[in-house]
């Protein structure tokens, strides 16, 4: 067994309501897969159940305040509602850390808080992270540096115009110079162009905010000084590397399909560790019947994870979900994700039609004015 995610739901009942709370300090085991959550009646019952033997009907073991008939049926409907959202949706709620009563509600109420993605691009790319740094030392003083992770920063301060391996450079930026409309890229294979203050404190290349080290410690090891916390870091990594964000849906959703329940990832396992000949029978009529050929036979011949499940943006990324948090993601199955790309593309050829008749065709009220 791998090791414990710790979550806590904290409830007690005020009146004929159900209130809990979420908190990191449960046990969560891939045995389980389900929460387990701790009661609250007013004092500290220090009582705790699991929402399968609710849902098994097992309430033996269960504290003895839960044979009340009104606290069954509250129990019994927030599990129903809990178990209703997608596992994305149930982190979004363990984090938000709120008293609520409701899944759903706090769900929205979580997100509503939450700054919304406007970004028809899939990834923050260095040239991004650069152009962000420049602005940051335009708009605020300082400079720019170039960290990579093999070697020390390249200072543009102390290292004017230093040649690096592929014949680009940074040269020092100031204020001044980046007002002029300087613009400098680090190299595509190399690291990232970061911002630095007028004190010499390095700055994050998520939110540009000090990262909290000292001129010593970022001289000795720039490349620790990209981030001011494990949040900031997560986030940048999951909108910047396909791998990553991919893990992270993964530790959540465990390669499950959340249209049509499929367990793509177990599929996957079960064809790779199976005979060649015994490969095709195994993917079932639904695939067999709504995939390429061509991609059936590379399923069969070299079954790869990426086969089977992709991670998609619910709010897709034409429509500004790009660049986004795990909230905007979803695991489906490659039948299932298939579909919603054929429906997406045709809502953009749509889009496209209609901006274009927008911008070429007449307005008929335009004759129907009185002269």
């Amino acid at each position: 067994m791998k090791g414990l995610l710790r979550f806590l739901l904290e409830p007690r009942l005020v009146g004929l309501r159900l209130y809990l709370r979420t908190s990191l300090h449960s046990t969560f085991t891939e045995d389980h897969k389900e929460l387990p959550f701790m009661w609250l009646d007013g004092n500290q019952m220090n009582c705790n159940f699991i929402p399968m033997d609710i849902k098994l009907d097992l309430w033996e073991d269960l504290p003895a305040s839960f044979e009340l008939k009104q606290n069954r049926s509250l129990i019994v409907r927030f599990v129903r509602e809990w178990s209703g959202l997608t596992a994305m949706k149930q982190r979004v709620v363990r984090r938000s850390g709120q008293l609520f009563c409701s899944p759903a509600l706090a769900f929205e109420e979580a997100t509503k808080q939450q700054t919304k993605p406007n970004s028809t691009k899939r990834y923050i790319t260095k040239e991004d992270v650069a152009e962000a740094s420049m602005d940051k030392v335009k708009n605020a003083g300082g400079h720019v540096r170039l960290i990579t992770k093999e070697a020390g920063p390249q200072d543009p301060s102390t290292e004017s115009r230093k040649s690096l391996e592929d014949g680009a450079s940074v040269p020092p930026l100031t204020p001044c110079l980046a007002q002029a409309g300087l613009t400098a890229k680090p190299p595509a294979s190399k690291g990232y162009l970061q911002a630095v203050d007028n004190e010499g404190n390095p700055l994050c290349l998520r939110c540009q905010q000090p990262t909290g080290q000292t001129k010593q410690e970022c001289k000795v090891n720039a490349w620790d000084s990209r981030f001011c916390s494990l949040n900031c870091q997560e986030e940048f990594w999951i909108r910047s590397n396909n791998s990553y964000l991919r893990a992270k849906v993964f530790e959540i959703e465990h390669g499950v399909c959340q249209q049509c329940h499929l367990n793509a990832q177990e599929l996957f396992l079960r064809l790779r560790d199976a005979p060649k000949s015994q490969r095709k029978s195994l993917l079932g009529v639904t695939w067999t019947a709504k995939l390429p050929l061509e991609q059936l036979n590379e399923m069969v011949r070299a079954p790869g994870e990426g086969h089977f499940w992709q991670v998609d943006h619910i709010r897709p990324v034409f429509g500004g979900g790009g660049q986004c948090s795990l909230d905007n993601l979803q695991t489906l199955c490659t039948v299932c994700h298939r579909e919603r790309t054929a429906r997406q593309a045709k809502e953009r050829s749509q889009v496209r039609r209609q901006s274009l008749a927008a911008k070429h065709g007449s307005d008929i009220t335009r004759f129907l004015v009185k002269k």
